[in-house]
């Protein structure tokens, strides 16, 4: 994996998913996806762990157990979370 698409969300689940369904579609998907919420209260929890479980992406979500964080952090964390290349 040379690409980690970060995706940020707070109560945006269908953005989330219409950006997940264009990713499923790319022809080259040398790339794994980090998706970072923050403690959304609508339904992205729930679409999230069923996504992941029947997705052929390589995905990862990450939830902040608190709302409130800023969009730096939560990108910060997503590149934490990389598997890619890490400039290697």
């Amino acid at each position: 994996v040379k690409i980690t698409v970060i995706l940020t969300t707070f109560n945006k689940r269908k953005n989330l998913e219409m950006t997940l369904t264009s990713l499923e579609n790319q022809t080259n998907q040398d790339f794994e996806v980090n998706i970072i919420d923050d403690f959304s209260t609508d339904d992205t929890l729930d679409f999230c762990k069923d996504y992941i479980f029947s997705s052929n992406m390589s995905c990862r979500y990450i939830r902040f157990e608190k709302p409130g964080y800023s969009l730096p952090i939560m990108r910060n964390v997503g590149a934490e979370m990389s598997r890619g290349s890490k400039g290697r």
